[in-house]
C-alpha cells in the first residue's frame, strides 16, 4: 500500500499539525485517496478493457467482448469497501469473470482488470498527493 510518512524537527506544535497530514495516520487522506484509485481502475476496466456492444461479433483473441450492452460482466464490476482503511478491492462476483481474468479452462486469457490496474497504477502517487494537498489546503 503507497504510504507517505513526514519526519520533521521543529517545534511541537509543527510537528502536531504536520501529524495530522500523515497520511499513514490521517486515515481520511488514505481512504479517500484508494478510492480514488480504485474508482479510477473500475472505470478504466469498464469503459477501455472489455469491448462493448458487441452482441453478434466473434470471440476476441486477447479482449473480451461485452454481449449484453453493459449488463452482465460489465455491470458486476464494483468496489468492496470492507477493506477500508488499509485496502480496497475491485472486482465482481460473477464466477466467470475470474475464468476469463486468468484464462481458466478452455477459455483463453482475455484480462480486463489486470490491464486497467497496469493503465491507472502509475497515478496512484498523484492521486495520494492531490488528496494530501486539498486535506493540508494547499
Amino acid at each position: 500500500m503507497p504510504q507517505m510518512r513526514v519526519s520533521v524537527v521543529g517545534t511541537k506544535e509543527l510537528r502536531r499539525k504536520l501529524a495530522k497530514l500523515d497520511p499513514g495516520f490521517n486515515k481520511r487522506i488514505m481512504v479517500k485517496s484508494l478510492t480514488d484509485c480504485a474508482v479510477e481502475i473500475h472505470s478504466d476496466a469498464t469503459r477501455n478493457q472489455i469491448r462493448r456492444g458487441m452482441r453478434h461479433a466473434g470471440i476476441h483473441a486477447t479482449k473480451l467482448t461485452s454481449r449484453n450492452e453493459g449488463r452482465g460482466l460489465i455491470g458486476s464490476i464494483g468496489l468492496n469497501k470492507g477493506p477500508l482503511p488499509g485496502a480496497i478491492e475491485v472486482g465482481t462476483h460473477l464466477a466467470y469473470g475470474a475464468i476469463h481474468e486468468r484464462g481458466l479452462g478452455r477459455f483463453p486469457k482475455r484480462p480486463f482488470l489486470e490491464p486497467a490496474l497496469g493503465k491507472v497504477g502509475s497515478k496512484f502517487n498523484e492521486i495520494i498527493v492531490k488528496n494530501w494537498k486539498k486535506e493540508a489546503g494547499l
